[in-house]
């Protein structure tokens, strides 16, 4: 979607700019930049309200300068739960200790220059004040000025460093937080939920031998099929058959999925099925997933799947029951095997058997506090991922049997 033109009739121009009004400014302001630079000592959790709600109107290219230290963070000046919501915004943020400069800058066209940090405690419950100029001479001066600092630092702060600087942020003392005015201002919301930070890397280790995984395989080749339809081959030859199945299943979703802008009642029965090809709890969500109307249904599974940014962020969103995207019936399991059928080289199938398999192979996965559900899921998938090669498995699919028939013991591991 285009942004809307920026007019011209107030070039020139100096404004004063107070506390009660200087989100709207910035948001104003916000929607109508390509690049958007902000240069603050410090930044609050509820840093992301300052800017616009829809992402279609954050800027494209979103740069933060922040007093970010360690000291910073122990003092209550940042918090890093709105450093990873900016983060989450497509931000790129850079620690400058230090700083103590409240400047933010729209293309060579606008600037607020005054008092305010990015913390809801500084326009609720303080005094402030700003110039809005909307000269380019002086904007591209103070930009000038951004660039040099920005420039002299090289490290970007990531969804790493905000965990490790969560550590050091400790609860304020009962009656110890600051003062402010008598009766404190309305803080600025936002009517969905705040944007979610990245997720950390994906991280997972596998506890058992080389040697073990290759006695493993060879049980997983030899050992006869414990499924009717398969019974009469191997759990290795029954896999290969199931993958051939699901890759049927894979054209069936995208050619269900390209016809989403017309779906019913049934195709919500086609795409509930689908979901579902693993599992017997199919059955107790069906129910209220199918009652539900089949074009939101529709916006909810294409923004999952051909939304912006990244796709474990999407996960987590459609997985939380407080977010416009979740889906009534659907839990980690469904979603994970449409992502499967979506794309089958990125994304792992998700079930209590592939999860009993990991257990015994000594997998764990690394540290989900931010994002429990999609962490877990991606740093699972990348497991099997990384398995399937090591045990020359091919495809997800395949590896989904291996994985199912070590869960539901077809095959044993062997006894250490």
């Amino acid at each position: 979607m285009a942004r809307p033109s920026r007019k011209d009739t107030m070039a020139g121009k100096l404004s004063l700019v107070e506390e009660t009004g200087f989100v709207a400014r910035v948001r104003h302001h916000a929607r109508l930049a390509h690049t958007c630079r902000v240069a603050v000592g410090y930044c609050g959790e509820a840093a992301y309200t300052f800017f616009p709600e829809k992402p279609g109107d954050w800027p494209q290219d979103f740069r933060v300068l922040v007093d970010a230290s360690v000291a910073s963070v122990q003092a209550h000046l940042t918090n890093p739960k709105g450093l990873g919501h900016l983060l989450g915004m497509g931000a790129t943020i850079k620690c400058l200790p230090g700083l103590h400069a409240k400047v933010l800058t729209f293309d060579d066209h606008a600037a607020l220059v005054g008092s305010v940090n990015l913390s809801a405690h500084a326009i609720t419950s303080q005094i402030q004040l700003s110039v809005e100029m909307t000269s380019s001479t002086p904007v591209k001066a103070i930009n000038k000025w951004f660039e040099a600092h920005w420039d002299s630092i090289e490290d970007t702060l990531d969804a790493d460093d905000i965990a490790a600087l969560q550590k050091h942020w400790k609860p304020w003392p009962a009656g110890a937080a600051g003062g402010g005015v008598a009766k404190p201002r309305p803080t600025p919301k936002w009517k969905g939920p705040a944007p979610e930070p990245p997720l950390p890397k994906a991280s997972f280790t596998v506890g058992v031998s080389t040697a073990t995984l290759r006695e493993v395989l060879r049980r997983f080749k030899t050992t006869t099929c414990k499924y009717s339809n398969h019974n009469d081959g191997t759990c290795a030859e029954a896999a290969h058959s199931i993958a051939n199945w699901y890759r049927g299943k894979s054209v069936e979703f995208h050619t269900l999925y390209g016809r989403r802008s017309r779906w019913n009642r049934e195709d919500l029965e086609a795409l509930h099925k689908l979901a579902f090809l693993n599992g017997k709890a199919a059955a107790l969500a069906r129910a209220e997933f199918v009652r539900q109307d089949p074009k939101q249904v529709a916006q909810k599974v294409a923004y999952l799947l051909d939304g912006d940014g990244d796709p474990y962020i999407r996960l987590e969103r459609v997985l939380d029951a407080r977010s416009d995207q979740a889906v009534p019936g659907f839990g980690l399991a469904a979603w994970a095997c449409l992502l499967h059928l979506w794309n089958p080289k990125a994304f792992a199938i998700f079930n209590a058997p592939v999860l009993k398999a990991l257990k015994a192979l000594k997998v764990k996965a690394g540290s989900a506090k931010a994002h429990r559900k999609a962490a877990k899921y991606r740093n699972l998938s990348e497991a099997v991922k990384y398995l399937a090669k090591k045990l020359q498995l091919g495809n997800l699919s395949r590896a989904d049997h291996f994985f199912d028939g070590l869960g539901k013991k077809h095959f044993r591991m062997p006894q250490l």
